[in-house]
């Protein structure tokens, strides 16, 4: 190894580390607690091992979505089941996470936010079935603001849990 491949690798490692650090940091800051942000911080680390998507790749997502006010008992799970749907695409999954985070800091779902989710797989007719209605319902429904956040994350647990089209996607991926 020459001493220019050498330094390389040591910058590499430190501003790794650093990163690494203003993560936990931004965690624990977002959570309330030193504890609660090295769960979220070991948490995404097991996503990222089992999962197409790198440790950074995962934490722009968690951050935006804590931020809006996803709860710290909820974002993991989230991270994973938007992760899930974006079928590898960190581009996909920060544009879920940009579309979840505005639907619940807005406590209601509308068009803007339906189109995001319809560019990335997941339309208006999963929504509907979530709700036991058909699409044109749900789209009457929706224009009078009548669709509330729960929605969206019952459709994810539905179309990301066993027998939904995206089940176990990530890890699915993860073993090609």
């Amino acid at each position: 190894m020459t001493a220019h491949a050498a330094w390389e690798l040591t910058s590499t490692v430190f501003s790794l580390g650093a990163e690494f650090e203003k993560t936990a940091v931004s965690f624990e800051v977002m959570t309330g607690s030193a504890d609660k942000g090295k769960q979220v911080l070991d948490d995404l680390r097991k996503v990222a091992i089992s999962s197409p998507y790198t440790f950074r790749q995962l934490s722009s997502p968690t951050q935006m979505l804590l931020g809006m006010g996803v709860a710290t008992d909820d974002v993991i799970a989230t991270v994973s089941r938007l992760g899930d749907v974006a079928a590898g695409s960190s581009e996909r999954m920060n544009r879920l996470a940009l579309a979840y985070g505005q639907v619940m800091a807005a406590g209601r779902f509308m068009g803007t936010e339906l189109r995001q989710f319809t560019e990335a797989g997941v339309g208006v007719n999963d929504f509907a079935t979530t709700m036991g209605v058909t699409a044109a319902k749900f789209r009457q429904m929706m224009t009078r603001g009548m669709i509330g956040p729960e929605v969206v994350t019952r459709t994810l647990e539905r179309i990301t849990s066993e027998g939904g089209r995206f089940a176990n996607m990530n890890q699915r991926i993860n073993k090609t």
